[in-house]
């Protein structure tokens, strides 16, 4: 998660805990609009909430600082799925 990895363990489990929580920078489809982590976080508490919870959470694993889940999603990989580069 954007942490240099150490010979010293001690050290790195430290880094571990204090890491912080960031979204992803890359945007996303929701229903076949592109939006991004911050437009998500400028969301109501109400739409915030059904977009991130959106098919099992993939939405907050995406976007966890703005989805307030970075306890449980602050370090894991997206599952939303994107392309990279022009389309075809």
């Amino acid at each position: 998660c954007g942490g240099e990895e150490s010979d010293d363990d001690e050290e790195s489990d430290d880094d571990e805990e204090e890491q912080e929580c960031v979204d992803s920078p890359l945007p996303f489809k929701l229903k076949k609009v592109e939006i991004d982590c911050e437009v998500v976080g400028e969301m109501n508490e109400e739409k915030k909430r059904k977009v991130c919870s959106w098919r099992r959470e993939k939405v907050a694993k995406h976007c966890p600082a703005a989805c307030e889940k970075c306890e449980m999603f602050g370090c894991s990989d997206t599952e939303i799925r994107f392309k990279f580069g022009p389309r075809n």
